[in-house]
């Protein structure tokens, strides 16, 4: 059963964790090319068209709260079962994280569904043509939500055993199909945000089966043989959903609370959706990698965590931090610098990239912040600590809210960027500083602990060599 798994336990920590984190981070990555290829179709087809994409996109991005009930959750205990060797109760947290997130999805989707058009109601567009394509987006979407939730869980069951590689090829596959899709739907054949949205629905099944194929006939993996359908175990999933629900009410927040902001973005016209929807893909090039290096150092803390070796965390949460501490500033500077040809990778009209290049200017001061918010999260999701980073995150992203609306009295549509940029400074310095105490609190418990493993590994060595000796 050791091949299922990856051990972080042991060995180089910055060389582990890389090898886990990069194909996480490339996942991601494929991911984030899913919504840019959507973007840069729909930006050649119409600016209208990318607006009605940005509002449909943003429940879309509610549903990230769904499939997060049940990643976070399979990931923490699945990693953690590997570091006490315990691989039929990984094996068990898969499965359970898989079953809850097919139950969790398919209700959601089915509100969203039924509901599109009051939901695309709350953001008081005036302009008609958005409204409408936005609810055909949404509704499109909504069918596949199923495929969009169950894929990232499948994915983290694999990142909680360290084996991230498969995740990606699976993933990178689906991106390719929906590249092609996207072409021939949206240029060649002119369909606009339904063929954006059925390319996506499509691909992501695609992938779904792709996994579905991996789990049967690859007998070293996690989910191999699991009876996903037969075998159900509640209490697994209690568990489960009790780890990621307040990482779930988090995501749900912070989303609710960005569509606020864009409801007072959205009074500044279609032009400013689009901004908005455009920057925050290229801003992503933060906080995908960000969160990509989280779910390695999750898996890493997690494994650790399991298997006594506290030094080992503190280690590793240096050297991830170390190494995004230098990837965010070359992101900082990327998007200051270069803000005006990235924004024309996606839409090429001179006011709506003025508009954009404010965006990214603005948003590149906290850039840093991000990715140590996000990198430090990680190392509390693999201590199961989850509260703390929702706590920060959830207060800090309300006062976007307020703060919008009183910075733009001063400096109009800029002032929102501000205060995005301003919270985001906020909730890096003062989870870092959280996880800082944290770990001085914990550090002469962690050592008696650590001694007392050490200890009792050396007896069961020793009796076990005295055995052999003997023979």
């Amino acid at each position: 059963m050791k091949k299922t798994s990856y051990d972080l336990t042991r060995g180089n920590i910055t060389k582990g964790l890389l090898a886990v984190a990069t194909p996480v981070i490339l996942t991601s990555f494929a991911q984030m090319f899913y919504n840019m290829t959507d973007i840069i179709f729909l930006g050649k087809f119409s600016k209208e068209a990318v607006s009605s994409a940005g509002l449909g996109g943003f429940y879309v991005w509610m549903a990230a709260a769904v499939f997060l009930l049940g990643k976070i959750g399979t990931e923490i205990k699945v990693s953690q079962s590997i570091g006490k060797d315990n691989y039929d109760l990984a094996r068990s947290y898969a499965r359970s994280g898989v079953q809850l997130q097919i139950i969790l999805s398919i209700l959601y989707g089915a509100v969203v569904y039924v509901m599109a058009k009051e939901l695309i109601d709350f953001f008081k567009v005036e302009d008609t043509t958005v409204i409408e394509n936005a609810i055909i987006y949404l509704r499109y979407m909504s069918i596949g939500f199923i495929f969009y939730c169950l894929n990232p869980v499948l994915s983290g069951a694999m990142n909680g055993t360290g084996k991230t590689v498969a995740p990606f090829v699976i993933s990178a596959s689906g991106l390719l199909f929906n590249i092609v899709l996207d072409y021939i739907l949206i240029i060649r054949l002119g369909y606009g945000v339904e063929g954006a949205a059925f390319a996506t629905v499509v691909s992501q099944g695609l992938v779904t089966l792709i996994f579905l194929i991996y789990f049967t006939y690859n007998k070293y993996s996690i989910l191999h043989k699991a009876k996903i359908l037969t075998h159900i175990e509640p209490d697994k999933m209690y568990t489960i959903l009790k780890l990621g629900t307040i990482v779930a009410i988090h995501s749900a927040l912070f989303t609710a609370i960005s569509m606020w902001v864009s409801r007072i973005v959205s009074g500044y016209g279609a032009d400013a959706i689009a901004v908005q929807k455009v920057g925050s893909q290229i801003e992503s090039l933060s906080w995908r990698t960000a969160s990509g290096i989280q779910t390695a150092l999750a898996a890493f803390v997690g494994q650790n965590y399991g298997a006594k070796r506290y030094k080992r965390i503190v280690r590793g949460y240096r050297s991830a931090m170390t190494f995004m501490g230098i990837y965010g500033l070359i992101i900082t500077v990327g998007m200051f610098v270069f803000a005006a040809p990235l924004f024309n990778l996606f839409m090429d009209y001179k006011e709506t990239t003025r508009m954009g290049v404010d965006y990214l200017q603005i948003l590149a001061a906290s850039q840093v912040f991000m990715i140590i918010e996000m990198t430090t999260a990680g190392a509390f999701n693999g201590l199961s600590k989850t509260s703390p980073p929702a706590i920060i995150s959830i207060v800090f992203n309300a006062l976007r809210i307020p703060g919008a609306i009183i910075l733009t009295w001063y400096m109009g549509l800029n002032g929102i960027w501000l205060a995005i940029s301003i919270s985001s400074v906020f909730k890096g310095v003062l989870l870092l500083t959280w996880f800082i105490l944290y770990l001085k609190r914990k550090r002469h418990e962690w050592d008696r602990e650590e001694e007392e493993a050490h200890q009792e590994e050396m007896s069961i060595e020793e009796a076990y060599f005295g055995e052999t000796i003997k023979v």
